[in-house]
């Protein structure tokens, strides 16, 4: 039986491929899970349209990324925290706060993914933030400051 997957499906394959697998398989489980749906000669057109569409949206964010690549570098990102004494945090500033920041401060649009820090920052200070987009990579200051 031949379907197309609407979904990734462990050790069969990715969402939209057109896999051969068995008749019992096919109609029992993936069907049946609504995993895949049988692959008809209109089905098929119509996901090979939909993967030219995904296609060039995939293109045209990775462009846009590319673009803010080329802002980034040299940039001073200043984000305020409440802290102690003795310069640590009440509340980490995240990946999420630090993407939302570039986005108001500088119009910068990038992922959460490209942006290569640990999990939480947890104290006042300055960072090198090293951002990166599949083989290009670019560098920018983050300054942490206390809020009195």
């Amino acid at each position: 039986m031949r379907v197309i997957l609407l979904q990734d499906v462990p050790k069969v394959g990715r969402k939209y491929d057109t896999k051969d697998v068995p008749d019992g398989y096919g109609t029992n489980f993936l069907i049946a899970r609504k995993l895949a749906v049988i692959a008809s000669p209109a089905k098929v057109a119509e996901i090979e349209k939909l993967k030219r569409e995904l296609g060039a949206k995939r293109e045209a964010g990775e462009a846009e990324l590319m673009a803010g690549m080329q802002k980034i570098n040299g940039v001073e990102l200043v984000i305020k925290g409440k802290a102690s004494d003795k310069g640590h945090l009440f509340s980490a500033v995240h990946k999420k706060d630090i993407k939302e920041k570039l986005a108001t401060d500088f119009g910068i649009l990038l992922n959460e993914d490209n942006l290569n820090i640990k999990d939480g920052l947890k104290e006042v200070g300055q960072y090198d933030i090293e951002v990166k987009v599949g083989d290009k990579k670019a560098k920018f200051k983050l300054l942490i400051e206390a809020i009195k």
